[in-house]
């Protein structure tokens, strides 16, 4: 071989090994802890070099990776009432997965525990609940997660809805009982739908109706205008009355071509 071609040999080298190097940094560091995770992988590399619990973000389209270390436990905790119903792991020979319970049976907590028979080692873990999936990514290293749990923002935004409803009804069935004004007359009594109860505070009218209203018919609601009209008024449905957020002399409820009229 000549000089010439050495030359070149090694300029192709060169650029080969120039080329592998850029596609590492490209694809970047798979090793625990790097930062450039991909988007739908929680990492909770930072809680294990500190030792501390991890908490989640639930997500069911997203991957959790957890780490976990050779000699030491990691507790991996679900959502008070939540039953697991499958456990399944890429690599069950070299990793001993276990569960138990805790707590007092109306709100009893199931957990995972994980622990690796060495370290350098990855596999996937899948766990189904009565509730939900888990797609976990383990790695074994020298820095572990001891307490894993999960924090579910859809269900704690509805709970926070809920909780408005119920306070904004609690606000509509506030009332003054000095104020209080029973004096209605109601037509027909016969129908499902016919109020039991007509009376206002001085300011918003309450119908209480009968149970059977839950499971029949729903009457509209109108009033009637100083021309006679019938005019349609939205109600809101409290605790079995229908509130009305002003005050009538005359009024009727109608399903189909059947009425019942109010008088005040």
């Amino acid at each position: 071989m000549n000089i010439k071609s050495k030359i070149l040999i090694g300029i192709i080298s060169t650029q080969l090994l120039m080329t592998a190097v850029c596609g590492a940094e490209a694809l970047g560091d798979i090793t625990a802890g790097n930062e450039d995770v991909t988007p739908y992988v929680q990492d909770s590399f930072e809680a294990a070099t500190s030792g501390t619990e991890v908490v989640f973000k639930y997500n069911p389209r997203e991957i959790y990776r957890v780490y976990c270390q050779d000699g030491f436990l990691t507790d991996i905790k679900f959502q008070a009432g939540e039953k697991i119903t499958y456990i399944g792991g890429g690599d069950t020979t070299r990793w001993v997965i276990d569960k138990s319970s805790s707590g007092a049976a109306n709100s009893q907590e199931e957990h995972l525990y994980i622990k690796p028979v060495k370290r350098g080692l990855s596999t996937n873990i899948v766990v189904t609940t009565s509730r939900r999936t888990y797609q976990l990514n383990v790695i074994s290293g020298s820095q572990y997660n001891p307490m894993v749990s999960w924090i579910f923002p859809d269900e704690e935004h509805n709970m926070l809805l809920r909780n408005l409803e119920e306070r904004q009804e609690e606000n509509f069935m506030v009332v003054n009982a000095m104020k209080l004004h029973f004096d209605y007359k109601i037509s027909n009594k016969n129908y499902s739908w016919s109020p039991q109860q007509v009376f206002d505070d001085g300011q918003k009218t309450y119908l209480q109706m009968k149970p059977e209203i839950k499971t029949g018919d729903a009457p509209a609601f109108f009033v009637k205008n100083k021309r006679g009209e019938s005019v349609l008024v939205n109600y809101r449905v409290v605790r079995g009355y229908y509130v009305i957020d002003r005050l009538f002399d005359k009024a009727e409820l109608v399903v189909g071509t059947e009425k019942v009229s109010i008088k005040r």
